[in-house]
């Protein structure tokens, strides 16, 4: 959204504030877009981590993925594709 404006506010020459007004957009709210433009998208949350599992969860995450009631009910799409029964797919 900061691009698209600035690129508008550039081609017609009219200020940001009336293209913020105009899109009836909070000039607050641009800023703080500004402030974040090109940062990453960091949250509070805890981000899970591939060493919190434990070798048994692993390996019962492992055998529900090769049960057969699991084959059963969700076939891959297209039917010619099959996973290679190490990868971990939700």
């Amino acid at each position: 959204m900061v691009d698209f404006l600035r690129h508008h506010a550039a081609i017609t020459g009219l200020p940001v504030a009336l293209l913020l007004r105009w899109l009836a957009l909070c000039p607050r709210k641009f800023h703080r877009w500004q402030d974040r433009y090109g940062k990453l998208n960091e949250h509070n949350a805890m981000i899970p981590r591939d060493h919190w599992i434990e070798p048994h969860e692993r390996a019962y995450a492992a055998v529900y993925q090769n049960s057969a009631h699991r084959q059963q009910h969700l076939q891959p799409w297209p039917p010619s594709l099959q996973l290679a029964p190490t990868l971990h797919c939700p």
